[in-house]
């Protein structure tokens, strides 16, 4: 479902993404109800959970624009990305327990499905006033093609000041939490 309408962790497909350059903060909440099966010190359990995603990124990535009847390709073009997303899922653990209050919860997989109820990307360059109206949309379909936005969700606009990705409605995506690992203490 993600790569159906291009939404990976940030919404667009990464391979002209230059994720080692990129300006990532993520902030989470993800509240989870675990049952756990047995009596024993090393018990399965399972939970239910609800995941709360804001991210702020800047990401540079690769463009191609066209000025004066030239193709350039315009590397490490900063991206302003805003996603917020919201899911839920499954995982699946073992607890390991150390004596009568110490455990350590080991979290093996957690799938989860949701939804980005918003994505925005914005890129703020010189060379867009210098643009005409036809390679403004010649960068628009390229955006669209480089990035594989689905018209069903995306809108994709270049102005004179900036070139913008918004979704217009929520994109569906899939999502997995890995291994993880949880210190408890009961009292």
């Amino acid at each position: 479902m993600a790569k159906k309408h291009s939404l990976g962790l940030t919404g667009v497909d990464f391979e002209y993404i230059f994720v080692d350059l990129a300006q990532i903060g993520v902030k989470g909440y993800s509240p989870e109800i675990r049952r756990y099966f047995g009596y024993k010190d090393n018990r399965w359990f399972v939970g239910l959970f609800g995941q709360f995603e804001d991210f702020d990124a800047n990401i540079p990535a690769s463009l191609e624009a066209r000025y004066d009847g030239q193709i350039y390709t315009l590397d490490k073009v900063p991206i302003n990305f805003d996603i917020r997303t919201i899911s839920g899922g499954l995982l699946v653990g073992k607890q390991f327990r150390f004596g009568e209050r110490l455990s350590l919860d080991l979290v093996i997989i957690g799938p989860h499905f949701g939804k980005a109820r918003k994505v925005y990307a914005a890129v703020e360059t010189s060379i867009l006033s210098r643009l005409n109206e036809g390679d403004r949309l010649f960068l628009r379909d390229k955006i669209i093609e480089r990035f594989r936005l689905s018209d069903e969700y995306f809108d994709v606009t270049v102005g004179d000041e900036k070139a913008e990705i918004n979704a217009f409605k929520k994109v569906p995506y899939l999502g997995i939490r890995g291994v993880g690992l949880n210190v408890g203490f009961s009292f």
